[in-house]
């Protein structure tokens, strides 16, 4: 096991017929709209093809909910990462222009987060500096593409790194919340 959140689990897999290791990612729940949520991030996470994002590969049906398939990054979370390595200015310098690298690049491509935060961005160890690498895209959203109608506003996210408008209505977001979130995420450092 790699990590657990709130809505998923992640898994250390490797695939057989490969000989590749992978992230395998489960919903924690068998609710219908986690199981579409889930889907429709990783479709939007399979066209992010960045250094700096961890790109899904796949969704299989493990026993009627999906699992995605996701690049493996050998280290930890951002949040792990801090909390355990003193980090120079070299290592802040490289994980900051590495996150900026990756959020412009799924905002020129019309795709919002909605759920930056140390516990979305991994720092892939396997290069000579730390290097972070962003994930988990089941709250982003496509700019300007309608969403239906809903009755009641929807706000979810994690609160301390969520952006005053997403407090109040998390469908109604655009880049900036973001910003924010990144923000927040580097204050940290």
């Amino acid at each position: 096991r790699i990590g657990s959140g709130r809505m998923s689990t992640t898994y250390r897999v490797r695939h057989i017929t490969l000989n590749t290791l992978h992230a395998l990612t489960v919903p924690n729940d068998g609710s219908r709209a986690l199981r579409r949520r889930m889907v429709a991030g990783a479709r939007i996470q399979a066209g992010m093809r960045h250094p700096n994002v961890i790109a899904a590969t796949d969704v299989l049906d493990l026993e009627g909910s999906p699992a995605l398939v996701l690049d493996h990054v050998e280290g930890p979370t951002l949040g792990d990462f801090i909390q355990s390595n003193e980090l120079d200015e070299r290592s802040i310098d490289a994980i900051v222009n590495g996150l900026f690298e990756a959020v412009s690049f799924i905002h020129n491509n019309g795709i919002v987060h909605r759920h930056i935060k140390d516990r979305t961005v991994m720092i892939d160890l396997g290069r000579e500096v730390a290097m972070p690498r962003l994930t988990d895209f089941t709250l982003a959203k496509v700019m300007g593409q309608s969403e239906r109608p809903r009755k009641k506003v929807r706000v979810f996210g994690t609160p301390q790194f969520m952006s005053p408008e997403q407090t109040y209505d998390s469908d109604a977001v655009d880049h900036r919340a973001d910003i924010w979130s990144v923000g927040v995420t580097f204050f940290n450092l």
